[in-house]
């Protein structure tokens, strides 16, 4: 028969005696190799969903490497591979077979030892990742050349004579590892806390250890290291204090974050020449005394984080003598301990915003409603809010605020109605037309806008659902004929309801 590059006949020479020589009593095999005519059909019916294990050995003996890999790794997916099917995966020239043999979850831990010999790396890193090795194939493995079988392995459990043996390894990154683990015994810890590699003792600056490992590494000569130190959640006050007046200002900075620091180091920590330390003592602090002094530092940052910090109270507030920025006094004004006279400097202020903002917050019987050219934008910013009160609605009668100001007021649900019909005889077409086309025009200010001179305010009462009967009637005379056709075909309507 033609062999072709995909269909290659079984009844070959060099197959038939390879068969020969593979004694499987388990399966019946040699029929299923009979009734195919080539490989391709042997593998499509190994890789199928209901491939039996007879399948899968036939593929396997596949001479051709894509073929068994294929059937390998369609049965591993599938969760289908027998204790035969591993041990002959295990046993495979293939390094990709031998892979998948020892990451299989069925492997068993005599066979895992075995590979853990294996020639290749990738078959010993997988040995290593997998839960059933045993311990004497651990250290077995804890002996390896390759750094990333080393690697796993390091964080798996191990005897204490292999993780001192793995703590003076060459390589860093293993040691690295040993510094991580929670059973590393103390006098391994100790020696690493000395290791020439920073990144060896920054870990073991990241672990709680005892006051002798502490004492060395709050000494080492990389900040990085001691700046982990530092922003331990538990460290002794003897070493805070300590590192309180390092040369370092990352470091002095992790100490000013602590929630746990002395009074007295607080104080002096406001003294400090560094700007990151003071910013970072300003946000963290909850002492009062200590935010209290912080207010004389000039710079606006330091302000802005006083001002934002929760423990800022009105004792701290009124230690402020000058604000350094127009936000710093934005924050300020919007401190709900905030007090009429703190605000009242601000009410003067250059700064338009500023002025605005503390008219918002002034006390609202402090509003001037005679001078809206004052206190219109205080009025603007109280219009969301409840602290508008129905007199203050009622300055939408004074003809001299903004237009928009009085639309807002008009809309707003504190005025009181008697407001809204005074403003019927506004001058200001916008007002009469906004009037006209509220839902809950009364009858009578209904009257006076229907005989309106602008006839945007007419159409507006045309246009209203809630408009009265006897305007709509009144509106079929109106001197605009499309608006009085318009009133003409809703009575129309009307009457026909009325009827029906």
């Amino acid at each position: 028969m033609h062999i072709t590059t995909r269909s290659r006949t079984i009844h070959n020479s060099e197959h038939q005696e390879s068969l020969a020589t593979d004694h499987d009593n388990r399966f019946d095999v040699e029929s299923i190799l009979a009734a195919v005519s080539d490989w391709n059909a042997v593998v499509r019916r190994a890789t199928r969903t209901d491939a039996t294990r007879h399948d899968i050995v036939a593929g396997l003996r596949s001479p051709h490497v894509s073929d068994r890999l294929q059937v390998a790794r369609a049965a591993n997916q599938r969760n289908k591979l027998h204790l035969s099917i591993i041990h002959r995966l295990a046993n495979d020239p293939i390094r990709d077979l031998r892979m998948i043999a020892a990451s299989h979850e069925s492997t068993p831990a005599d066979l895992l030892h075995t590979l853990a010999s294996d020639r290749s790396y990738e078959v010993r890193l997988n040995v290593a990742r997998h839960e059933s090795s045993t311990m004497e194939t651990r250290v077995l493995l804890s002996k390896d050349t390759n750094m990333s079988v080393l690697s796993e392995i390091a964080e798996h459990p191990l005897p204490i004579e292999q993780i001192i043996a793995l703590s003076r390894h060459k390589n860093s990154n293993i040691r690295e590892i040993i510094a991580s683990r929670d059973d590393a015994p103390h006098e391994v810890l100790l020696r690493l806390a000395k290791d020439r590699d920073m990144w060896v003792r920054y870990t073991v600056a990241g672990r709680n250890t005892p006051d002798d490992l502490t004492a060395i590494l709050v000494r080492d000569t990389d900040e990085f290291v001691v700046s982990t130190v530092a922003a331990r959640t538990k460290l002794p006050e003897q070493f805070i204090r300590l590192l309180a007046d390092h040369p370092d200002p990352d470091v002095r900075s992790k100490v000013a974050a602590r929630s746990d620091l002395p009074l007295d180091v607080s104080i002096a920590l406001t003294r400090d020449e560094a700007s990151s330390v003071i910013n970072t003592l300003a946000s963290s602090t909850t002492n009062e005394e200590v935010l209290a002094l912080l207010t004389a530092v000039p710079r606006a940052e330091v302000q802005r984080r006083i001002l934002l910090n929760p423990a800022c109270t009105l004792e701290v507030l009124q230690k402020f003598t000058r604000l350094r920025s127009d936000w710093a006094c934005a924050i300020f004004l919007r401190r709900p301990q905030i007090t009429p006279d703190l605000v009242r400097p601000h009410l003067s202020s250059p700064d338009r915003q500023i002025r605005d903002l503390a008219r918002a917050v002034y006390p609202t019987d402090q509003i001037n409603l005679n001078n809206p050219g004052t206190d219109a934008a205080s009025l603007y910013w109280m219009l969301d809010t409840e602290r508008l009160t129905p007199e203050m609605c009622s300055a939408a009668t004074n003809r001299d605020l903004p237009l928009h100001l009085c639309l807002k007021l008009l809309d707003h649900p504190h005025t009181p109605p008697e407001v809204r019909s005074v403003c019927v005889s506004d001058p200001r077409v916008a007002i009469r037309a906004y009037l006209a086309g509220r839902p809950d025009i009364d009858e009578s200010a209904a009257m006076t806008l229907a005989t309106d001179r602008a006839l945007s305010v007419r159409t507006a009462l045309i246009d209203n659902d809630q408009c009265p009967p006897s305007i709509i009637q009144l509106l079929t005379t109106d001197p605009d004929p499309y608006l009085r056709t318009q009133a003409c075909a809703i009575w129309r309507t009307n009457e026909k309801q009325a009827t029906t």
